[in-house]
């Protein structure tokens, strides 16, 4: 049965919808706030982003790997993956965990540099170590595909996504979620399955989260088991 739930997953093409890349950074929908709210929070993040590179030019870690994620997610300035790759490099290379991850998701994708799995693991480990999330969601991808060279182990798989998704990253969530659809080194489990795609849909570029929800998920559960999955998704919110 679980091979034929990963059959139709591919031939929907919802997999591949699902697991095209890493999320860089996990974030939540943003509420509601009005314009002078707004520009209050971009003043003080650009105010916060510049003392960054004034610490990150004289060497500091954390700052430099504070601008990296800045730049590599386009919070509170432009989208800069060159810059990016540059300050979490830096960072990385004196050992932070968060430089070390957005380096990792970096490798992973290709952006910014190019693409290399065996260098995208060789960083997620050593983030993934001192329980970065990035690090953890791509270290999981690697070992779910089997490159960068490591060989393909599910369990392997789901023991590093399952630590970065009770982090709250999005994309770890909605893979841990794929992975109890699919049987994939945990037992099939359509409650479990649904409770992490729901905490992952909310994320960045999971729009394959929501529609293995709304096309596959919700045809196979029942009511009451819909019903306990989005119990456990509040609950785990809270």
């Amino acid at each position: 049965m679980a091979s034929t739930v990963r059959w139709w997953l591919l031939q929907s093409g919802i997999v591949a919808a699902l697991f095209v890349g890493i999320s860089a950074c996990t974030s939540e929908e943003e509420p509601t706030v009005s314009t002078q709210q707004r520009d209050t929070v971009a003043q003080a993040r650009e105010a916060a982003l510049t003392a960054d590179r004034a610490l990150a030019e004289q060497g500091d870690a954390e700052a430099q790997a504070r601008l990296g994620h800045a730049y590599y997610a386009g919070d509170g300035t432009a989208q800069d993956f060159g810059h990016a790759v540059r300050w979490a490099q830096r960072a990385a290379e004196q050992g932070n965990a968060l430089g070390q991850g957005v380096l990792a998701v970096a490798f992973n994708t290709g952006n910014g540099v190019a693409q290399d799995f065996g260098e995208a693991v060789r960083w997620a480990r050593l983030a993934s170590e001192q329980g970065d999330a990035r690090g953890q969601t791509v270290l999981g991808s690697a070992y779910r595909n089997g490159r960068g060279g490591v060989e393909l182990d599910y369990e392997e798989a789901v023991h590093w996504t399952r630590l970065a998704a009770e982090q709250g990253d999005a994309s770890a969530q909605a893979f841990l979620g794929m992975m109890y659809v699919a049987g994939q080194g945990v037992e099939r489990d359509y409650v479990s399955a649904y409770m992490w795609l729901t905490l992952g849909a909310s994320g960045p570029g999971i729009g394959g989260a929501r529609e293995v929800l709304d096309t596959f998920l919700a045809k196979q559960m029942t009511p009451e088991e819909i019903a306990e999955a989005e119990a456990r998704a509040r609950d785990w919110r809270e």
